[in-house]
Protein backbone atom coordinates (compact mmCIF):
# COMPACT_ATOMS: atom_id res chain seq x y z
CA UNK A 1 0.00 0.00 0.00
CA UNK A 2 2.74 2.05 0.74
CA UNK A 3 4.45 2.05 -2.85
CA UNK A 4 0.83 2.69 -4.52
CA UNK A 5 0.16 5.91 -1.90
CA UNK A 6 3.69 6.86 -2.75
CA UNK A 7 3.62 6.46 -6.80
CA UNK A 8 0.21 8.26 -6.82
CA UNK A 9 1.36 11.38 -4.22
CA UNK A 10 4.31 11.32 -6.79
CA UNK A 11 2.71 11.83 -9.95
CA UNK A 12 -0.06 14.28 -8.52
CA UNK A 13 2.83 16.29 -6.69
CA UNK A 14 4.79 16.11 -10.12
CA UNK A 15 1.53 17.49 -11.99
CA UNK A 16 0.96 19.96 -9.83
CA UNK A 17 5.23 21.27 -9.81
CA UNK A 18 4.84 20.75 -13.69
CA UNK A 19 2.15 23.34 -14.00
CA UNK A 20 4.20 25.62 -11.88
CA UNK A 21 6.86 25.58 -14.15
CA UNK A 22 4.99 26.14 -16.90
CA UNK A 23 2.72 29.11 -15.47
CA UNK A 24 6.08 30.59 -15.00
CA UNK A 25 8.39 29.74 -17.95
CA UNK A 26 9.36 33.36 -18.80
CA UNK A 27 10.59 34.22 -14.40
CA UNK A 28 12.61 30.65 -14.96
CA UNK A 29 14.04 31.20 -18.55
CA UNK A 30 17.34 32.07 -17.08
CA UNK A 31 18.19 28.93 -14.70
CA UNK A 32 18.08 27.02 -18.21
CA UNK A 33 21.61 27.76 -18.66
CA UNK A 34 22.39 25.04 -15.60
CA UNK A 35 19.90 22.13 -17.43
CA UNK A 36 21.94 21.56 -20.48
CA UNK A 37 18.67 21.19 -22.49
CA UNK A 38 16.11 23.48 -23.07
CA UNK A 39 12.54 24.18 -20.40
CA UNK A 40 10.52 22.79 -22.96
CA UNK A 41 12.71 19.15 -23.26
CA UNK A 42 12.90 18.95 -19.17
CA UNK A 43 8.98 19.68 -19.39
CA UNK A 44 8.32 16.46 -22.01
CA UNK A 45 10.70 14.59 -19.33
CA UNK A 46 9.05 15.19 -15.95
CA UNK A 47 6.03 12.61 -14.97
CA UNK A 48 6.63 12.54 -11.13
CA UNK A 49 7.91 14.95 -8.47
CA UNK A 50 10.89 12.86 -8.21
CA UNK A 51 11.76 13.58 -12.18
CA UNK A 52 10.77 16.81 -11.53
CA UNK A 53 13.39 16.94 -8.87
CA UNK A 54 16.24 15.18 -10.85
CA UNK A 55 15.58 17.07 -14.46
CA UNK A 56 15.07 20.48 -13.07
CA UNK A 57 15.98 20.94 -9.16
CA UNK A 58 18.71 18.84 -8.75
CA UNK A 59 20.65 20.25 -12.23
CA UNK A 60 20.02 23.77 -10.87
CA UNK A 61 21.52 23.43 -7.75
CA UNK A 62 24.52 21.11 -8.98
CA UNK A 63 23.46 17.46 -7.65
CA UNK A 64 23.98 14.81 -10.01
CA UNK A 65 21.04 12.71 -8.76
CA UNK A 66 17.53 13.35 -6.96
CA UNK A 67 18.97 11.28 -4.23
CA UNK A 68 21.91 13.38 -3.63
CA UNK A 69 19.80 16.58 -4.04
CA UNK A 70 17.46 14.48 -1.17
CA UNK A 71 20.46 13.62 1.09
CA UNK A 72 21.90 17.45 0.69
CA UNK A 73 18.37 18.94 1.76
CA UNK A 74 17.37 16.91 4.34
CA UNK A 75 17.59 17.92 8.24
CA UNK A 76 18.91 13.95 9.03
CA UNK A 77 22.76 15.89 8.41
CA UNK A 78 21.79 18.25 11.43
CA UNK A 79 19.80 15.82 13.81
CA UNK A 80 23.17 14.77 15.89
CA UNK A 81 23.13 18.62 16.46
CA UNK A 82 20.26 18.70 18.83
CA UNK A 83 20.89 18.93 22.08
CA UNK A 84 17.47 18.31 23.88
CA UNK A 85 15.55 15.61 24.37
CA UNK A 86 13.29 15.94 20.81
CA UNK A 87 9.86 13.68 19.67
CA UNK A 88 9.26 14.03 15.90
CA UNK A 89 5.42 13.13 14.71
CA UNK A 90 4.34 11.93 11.70
CA UNK A 91 1.44 10.52 10.79
CA UNK A 92 0.89 6.82 9.92
CA UNK A 93 -0.69 7.38 6.23
CA UNK A 94 2.67 9.91 5.18
CA UNK A 95 3.58 9.48 2.25
CA UNK A 96 7.62 11.01 2.23
CA UNK A 97 7.97 10.13 6.33
CA UNK A 98 7.04 6.68 7.19
CA UNK A 99 6.21 5.77 10.86
CA UNK A 100 8.96 3.77 11.74
CA UNK A 101 10.79 4.96 14.73
CA UNK A 102 14.33 5.67 14.40
CA UNK A 103 16.77 6.10 17.17
CA UNK A 104 19.58 9.16 16.75
CA UNK A 105 22.15 5.97 16.36
CA UNK A 106 19.89 4.45 12.78
CA UNK A 107 20.22 7.67 11.80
Amino acid sequence: MENVLHGIYGRSLGRNKLKTLEENMAAIRPLEKHLNCTLEEVIKKIKTSRDFDYYFIARILGCSTAENLYRKASCVTHIEEIAVPTLFLSSLNDPIITYHAQTKKSI
